[in-house]
């Protein structure tokens, strides 16, 4: 055999818990050099080992070092233990498997069996690595359930940032577990000196009736948020207002846990915040919420219209009705309590940047599938390639973490209570094309919407 080209052993260890259950790197490199000895290389040999590095990714020190040697054409041979030493991502092993073939590279996975250079051998690669994807997706189940068992003891679960108001601080508490009392590690978060009583001007402003732009104007005026230098958006506003966190709660994956840590207000408190605050749609005078959308059983399209009522007070009180040319009508508040109870309140018509945030994301899948062609017929070099997938996705992981985070605030949003009956009345409207009702008893029948 060659003895110009490099024998390469790669051996990856991420934990501890694998260097327990065999996959230590010593084991590995002792596994392979006993296949070469078996199988009589004479090529050098170079060790390269990765040692507390996720499959994760590619970008690991060792295997950088692994690409750089293939590309220089140095290396003749890889023998690594299993195929997930490599990785455990089905893109990256595709990427490796042609950068290999590309260089004359044979791959060598001695609990696997594989022998790279054949047909049946690239298929069964690609086999073992959908599994190994699989396992890493198993992994991040296991992860999220954890998420969820932490939360359930009172955790604050949440990588980032605390939100405005608290700070975040470890404490450990003894806890029976099996029969046996132990220290258990809890996240938490506490009130912040500085920022906590904000929060609570900011609650009183809307309990009072401010809106979020009179909020964030008279912030701006305050002598304590002027003096902390702090001054706020008028969207973060609205998403401090409805956060479950400041009566108590975290909302994760459309379920509520009750959160150790001091809270600002009752949950009664914030419901009354977000109703008195501008967190509701506006009513105009003349405004029409189903204007040119409600007909009658024939299929004939009704005309609006309205009353007045004077008050023994001496105020005006204004009745809408939507009515055939028989005067024969039925009152817009029936139409209001009938949609906002049994329409479909879609996500995205509450909060238009999620749909954006979508739109943004399906484009970024596109430029990854036209990035992906400009490489694979040579008009981009493989370097310039890495580059801009790198790009890409990191874009891609932060639209898909603010999508999660704010559809959970909308999942909030959209409880009973949060939004009056008119303000749900009015976002679902947007999204329905034909409402049909019966005049003689006074009923809506159906509900037809643009897209769900």
């Amino acid at each position: 055999m060659s003895s110009e080209k490099l024998l390469v052993i790669y051996n990856r260890e991420s934990t501890q818990q694998q260097a327990q259950d065999g996959y230590n790197l010593i084991e590995q490199e002792n596994k392979a050099r006993a296949y070469i000895e078996f199988e009589e290389f004479k090529n050098p040999i170079k060790v390269l080992n990765e040692d507390g590095q996720s499959a994760k990714t590619l970008n690991r020190p060792k295997m950088n070092e692994l690409i750089d040697l293939v590309k220089a054409k140095k290396v003749e041979y890889i023998i690594i233990y299993s195929l997930d030493r490599l990785t455990r991502r089905l893109g990256d092993l595709d990427y490796l498997l042609r950068l290999f073939i590309e260089n004359d590279v044979d791959l060598i996975s001695i609990k696997d069996k594989i022998d790279l250079s054949t047909a049946i051998g690239r298929f069964f690669v690609h086999i073992i690595g959908s599994i190994a994807e699989w396992e890493e997706d198993t992994i991040s189940e296991r992860t999220i359930n954890g998420m969820i068992g932490g939360a359930k003891l009172g955790n604050y679960i949440f990588g980032g940032t605390p939100p405005f108001g608290y700070k975040r601080i470890s404490k450990y508490e003894e806890k029976e577990i099996h029969g046996n009392v132990r220290e258990v590690k809890k996240s938490g978060i506490e009130p912040d000196e500085i920022t906590f009583p904000l929060v609570r001007k900011i609650f009183d402003w809307a309990i009072q009736g401010y809106s979020a732009l009179k909020i964030r104007n008279t912030i701006r005026k305050d002598k304590d948020f002027v003096k902390a230098k702090i001054t706020i958006s008028e969207d973060a506003i609205k998403r401090i207002i409805k956060n479950p966190i400041y009566h108590g709660e975290i909302f994760f994956r459309n379920e509520y846990f009750e959160l150790d840590c001091e809270t600002l207000l009752t949950k009664e408190q914030q419901e009354l915040a977000i109703k008195n605050s501008s967190w509701h749609m506006p009513e105009r005078v003349n405004h029409y919420i189903f204007k040119s959308k409600v007909y009658d059983l024939s299929g004939t399209l009704l005309k609006h219209t309205a009353s007045n009522k004077t008050l023994s007070n001496g105020d005006i009180r204004v009745y809408k009705y939507y009515e055939d040319e028989n005067k024969n009508r039925i009152n817009e508040q029936i139409l209001i309590d009938y949609i906002s109870k049994h329409g479909v309140l879609l996500t995205e018509k509450v909060a238009p940047d999620i749909l954006a945030a979508k739109k943004k994301l399906g484009k970024q899948t596109e430029e990854k599938r036209k990035l992906f062609c400009l490489y694979n017929t040579e008009q981009i070099t493989f370097d310039n390639y890495m580059e801009k997938l790198k790009m890409i996705e990191e874009q891609s992981n932060i639209l898909k973490c603010e999508i999660e985070k704010r559809q959970n605030e909308v999942e909030h949003m959209k409880k009973d209570g949060i939004l009056t009956a008119k303000s749900k009345a009015m976002l679902i409207s947007e999204n329905i094309s034909k409402i049909v009702v019966d005049l003689k008893m006074k009923s809506v029948v159906d509900i037809q919407y643009l897209m769900l």
